[in-house]
């Protein structure tokens, strides 16, 4: 049987086996919490968020290895299973992620120490024809919450009776930190220029109808002239003040801001595509770093892993949630409206 058969055979019968079970499972406090994995040089799954969702189910959030910040695979709801039809001692919780070019099945389970052992299965669904595979590691929790915080102690009153002790035997408590990971990358400083927006227009400039302010261009549009005179037309419209990249030279990614904000409001008749920042992620499809959401893919970088995860903290920051453009395809001038 071949890998890519025997793959897709393993996810079919763990799904159904998800899909039949009835009752909630009220035993999963053992995978409740924050792990992280016990190898630090890790090329595969980071960290494993679990968090109790109710009625005994859970929710499950993974993180993959990504430089220079991880990336979020998301959270999806996970299946408890347990050791018996008749048992509420959960033994295995799976969790399905697809973000459109592959399947990863996630499988967790009770480990040596309190410790989790995972398991990834892999299933490509792009038709790129990479092999289906499997990963596997151990996770150690480092942050869990067992039970309500302790109140903080009461103000002694004066002179307060001394009672003898006895022998103590101090239970110790597991300390309450803040989660010690970023959620979406980092963002870096920012490449925008300046301009006054008053002073845009359209002009014939050695040959080519450009967007232009004063003696600076920004825009060449060839021998477009109706596409230069529509870029300059938006410009005025919004207002826009700074023209923005990621990365330049040949930057994928260009948006224009007002101030310190990206505007909102829609106007009729504008090619734009919609997307939704609170699911858009980066991702490795066919050997070049995407920024995705779902199984549409937008933004192209190669493979600048680093220019990917900064435009995806552009989009996390200005909520951005439609790219639009001036005359695809190859656009000279694209822009981005916020949530």
């Amino acid at each position: 049987m071949s890998l890519k058969l025997r793959c897709g055979v393993v996810v079919a019968a763990i799904l159904s086996a998800g899909l039949m079970t009835g009752a909630a499972l009220a035993g999963v406090s053992d995978f409740l919490g924050n792990w992280t994995n016990t190898d630090p040089n890790t090329s595969d799954v980071t960290r494993v968020v679990v968090t109790a969702s109710g009625g005994g189910q859970v929710t499950v959030r993974v993180f993959g290895q990504c430089h220079p910040t991880d990336c979020d695979w998301g959270a999806v709801s996970g299946h408890g299973y347990a050791e018996a039809v008749n048992s509420n001692d959960v033994r295995i919780v799976t969790a399905m992620f697809t973000p459109g070019f592959k399947r990863s099945l996630v499988i967790l389970r009770e480990g040596p120490g309190g410790n989790l052992r995972y398991t990834v299965l892999t299933d490509f669904t792009d038709g790129s024809g990479r092999n289906d595979y499997e990963s596997r590691g151990e996770l150690n929790r480092v942050q869990f919450f067992p039970g309500p915080l302790p109140m903080p102690h009461p103000m002694p009153l004066p002179n307060p009776p001394q009672p003898n002790p006895g022998p103590i035997n101090p239970v110790p408590l597991h300390p309450v930190m803040p989660h010690p990971f970023p959620i979406f990358p980092i963002m870096g400083p920012e490449d925008c220029i300046n301009f006054n927006p008053s002073a845009v227009q359209a002009q014939h400039v050695g040959g080519a109808w450009k967007v232009v302010q004063g003696s600076m261009w920004m825009l060449d549009f060839g021998p477009n002239m109706p596409q230069a005179i529509k870029a300059a037309s938006v410009i005025h419209m919004y207002g826009f003040d700074q023209q923005c990249f990621v990365k330049r030279p040949n930057a994928a990614m260009m948006y224009w801001k007002v101030g310190n904000h990206v505007p909102s409001n829609p106007t009729p008749g504008q090619d734009c595509v919609g997307n939704n920042p609170a699911s858009t992620s980066v991702q490795n499809v066919g050997g070049a770093w995407k920024v995705v959401d779902g199984s549409h893919w937008m933004l192209d970088f190669g493979p600048d892993q680093a220019a990917a995860n900064q435009a995806l903290a552009v989009i996390k920051k200005y909520h951005l949630n439609r790219q639009c453009f001036i005359q695809r395809p190859n656009a000279e001038m694209s822009y981005w409206l916020s949530e």
